[in-house]
C-alpha cells in the first residue's frame, strides 16, 4: 500500500471489495479515523497539517494545522467518542484538540 493513499473497503464478511480510495500527494498517511456517524475522515502524518474528507460530499480539505501552535508533525489523533473534537499528540508532551465543526 502506498503510503500517500487512503482506501475504503465495504466490509460484509464474504467480499470486502474496495469502495474507493483518496491519494494525498504532499502528506504520508499515519493516521487516520472516522468521526462520529461515519461521515468524515481525519486523516494525518508526519506534516504541520492534516487532512478532513467528507465522504458524502467526496471533498477532502486541507487543515493548516492547530491555531497557535508550529508542530511540524501531526501524526498521532484520536476522536473524542462523541465525534465533536480530535485530539493530536505534540511536541514536548502537549496535546492539541480541535473542534471537528470548525476545525479550530
Amino acid at each position: 500500500m502506498h503510503p500517500h493513499q487512503l482506501r475504503f473497503f465495504q466490509i460484509d464478511g464474504v467480499r470486502n471489495g474496495k469502495l474507493g480510495g483518496l491519494f494525498f500527494e504532499d502528506l504520508p498517511i499515519t493516521a487516520a479515523t472516522w468521526t462520529h456517524g461515519g461521515d468524515k475522515v481525519v486523516v494525518s502524518g508526519r506534516r504541520p497539517f492534516y487532512y478532513v474528507y467528507d465522504a458524502h460530499a467526496g471533498v477532502a480539505t486541507k487543515v493548516p494545522g492547530l491555531a497557535g501552535r508550529s508542530d511540524k508533525s501531526l501524526e498521532k489523533l484520536s476522536t473524542s467518542p462523541d465525534g465533536l473534537a480530535t485530539a493530536f499528540t505534540l511536541a514536548d508532551g502537549w496535546v492539541g484538540v480541535c473542534d471537528n465543526r470548525t476545525n479550530r
